[in-house]
């Protein structure tokens, strides 16, 4: 891990309609390939503006084995192997009526700083 890669752990959690937990992956953010710095250097180099105030995302974390891959695509290996989840059923991709939870925390015990969660429902898209 380098001076600027922060060991922050990373969990998706896909939740089906009828509220069953399932965790999807558990990554850091130590795994990332260019470290935050690099990131803002590239952003800027082609010449668009940064100011006090902006928001850097990384984007997908992928660690390096299965259970750290970033996203369902990888998980999934292209929709190829479903994954199946704890009450039975199989998913290769996220349907109607799940819900998407993510987390982040840095340190453990009494040091554990909690980021936050984020939750997020998959709703049908409108009929046209």
């Amino acid at each position: 891990m380098g001076p600027s890669h922060f060991d922050i752990t990373l969990e998706a959690w896909l939740e089906t309609a009828d509220g069953a937990l399932n965790l999807l992956t558990r990554s850091n953010h130590n795994h990332l390939y260019w470290d935050i710095r690099q990131q803002l250097v590239h952003h800027t180099s082609n010449g668009c503006p940064v100011r006090a105030g902006d928001i850097l995302a990384s984007g997908t974390i992928s660690g390096p084995d299965r259970s750290s891959w970033g996203c369902l695509l990888e998980l999934s290996w292209n929709g190829t192997e479903p994954m199946t989840l704890v009450d039975g059923t199989r998913r290769t991709f996220i349907e109607d009526g799940d819900s998407i939870l993510l987390k982040g925390w840095a340190g453990e015990g009494h040091h554990r700083v909690s980021l936050g969660e984020i939750r997020n429902p998959v709703v049908p898209a409108p009929k046209a």
